[in-house]
């Protein structure tokens, strides 16, 4: 190997062959492609301009070394597991939730980070508007190469799982077309502008990640993770998240317009 096909890994920042990293999970794009209608995905935005298309695009970039690829998936495998509920994790739906069960604290924690230190440090589009302070993006760093997650005061989270009150005879969306949505992570900033966040969602559930921590006004919120063995996860509409209906709703208004590249099969 030549020193020219050596790069700094965005991790270790050791001069290395990078390999072509996901941003988020490619498990995630592959069962979203395996479901969809002609094996690719479906982008859309809300610039009014823009058509909605077809792509087998996965968002992946040459960004992270061979061993620390390896370290950041052992960071996805568990995440994924515990959303999924895979064995030894588990899922149990209560009427206003879910409830996680099994699920191990630390790696869960760290693929959390991971998500949020990755679209900070990606130079793709998708991942423009994700900015971290030089200090939290660090902080993020030496977390995920000392396996040790971040306290909630330096990066909090929130979780919830999307759902469709529609009732079932008026066209809503199945919980598995919900795992199927996956879209670039919506910045938010409070009214106090002493707060962000960002909103992933992914395997049919928003997380929000704040930088430093969750507001105390929303601390108590269900939905706010926390240290245990188990943990509870409430229903989130999707009609809920004004970002992800502002979407929703522009998607629509190009399908009407005709402003599509392909047509979709009938069932």
């Amino acid at each position: 190997m030549s020193f020219m096909n050596k790069l700094p890994c965005a991790l270790c920042h050791e001069d290395k062959k990078l390999q072509d990293s996901h941003i988020i999970p490619n498990s995630v794009f592959r069962r979203i492609k395996n479901a969809g209608d002609g094996g690719s995905l479906i982008l859309f935005d809300d610039n009014p301009d823009s058509l909605v298309r077809r792509s087998q695009d996965s968002w992946s970039e040459h960004l992270l070394c061979s061993s620390c690829e390896a370290v950041i998936s052992n960071y996805e495998k568990t995440g994924l597991e515990v959303l999924r509920g895979v064995n030894p994790y588990r899922i149990s739906e209560r009427s206003d939730g879910v409830v996680l069960g099994g699920h191990e604290h630390r790696l869960f924690k760290l693929f959390l980070i991971s998500l949020l230190w990755r679209a900070a440090v990606s130079n793709l589009p998708q991942f423009a508007k994700v900015v971290l302070p030089l200090h939290c993006e660090q902080q993020a760093r030496t977390a995920l190469l000392g396996e040790k997650p971040l306290h909630s005061r330096r990066l909090g989270c929130r979780i919830s799982r999307l759902t469709d009150p529609t009732p079932s005879d008026g066209g809503r969306f199945s919980p598995e077309s919900l795992r199927q949505l996956i879209v670039s992570p919506i910045p938010r900033l409070d009214d106090k502008l002493e707060h962000y966040s960002y909103l992933f969602i992914l395997e049919g559930y928003a997380l929000e990640l704040f930088v430093p921590n969750i507001p105390l006004r929303l601390s108590s919120h269900p939905g706010t993770y926390r240290d245990g063995t188990t943990f509870f996860v409430p229903f989130l509409s999707v009609f809920d998240i004004p970002e992800l209906l502002a979407l929703m709703v522009s998607a629509y208004g190009k399908n009407e317009q005709g402003k599509v590249t392909f047509k979709s099969k009938r069932r």
